[in-house]
């Protein structure tokens, strides 16, 4: 299982390199495949936590955070619709939060919904 996801990661950094045009909609593609993955995990089984997710999908969070700043707008965008709330939002915000690290204007936060919220408020507010 450890083996595929390392490949998934790998398939992801390759398919990534040479992008041009279509580059967004192959990050999406990738970000998707991969929050799937995790949500997915049998190693978390029905873990109330959801970092227990990442830890079973290490290799495909990691492939999400290794994309950087150009797999912010599809978090962000995920995050500021049905997903918010969500496991998979949850996984995406945490995700943000890695590729932000000290960059990140969000203190604490429980929900994706709660993270982009922050997120947004502080953008704004750094706008004015």
């Amino acid at each position: 299982m450890k083996l595929a996801g390392m490949i998934g990661g790998l398939a992801a950094v390759l398919l990534l390199g040479g992008c041009s045009g279509g580059e967004s909609a192959r990050v999406e593609e990738v970000i998707d495949a991969h929050v799937e993955r995790i949500v997915s995990a049998p190693g978390a089984g029905s873990s109330s936590n959801p970092g227990d997710y990442i830890k079973a999908e290490r290799a495909s969070y990691e492939a999400i955070v290794s994309l950087g700043d150009k797999a912010l707008p599809h978090l962000l965008q995920e995050l500021r619709g049905e997903k918010g709330g969500s496991l998979e939002g949850w996984i995406m915000a945490k995700a943000g939060e890695d590729i932000l690290k000290e960059r990140s204007p969000v203190q604490a936060w429980g929900s994706g919904k709660e993270w982009v919220e922050q997120y947004d408020a502080a953008r704004k507010q750094a706008e004015q």
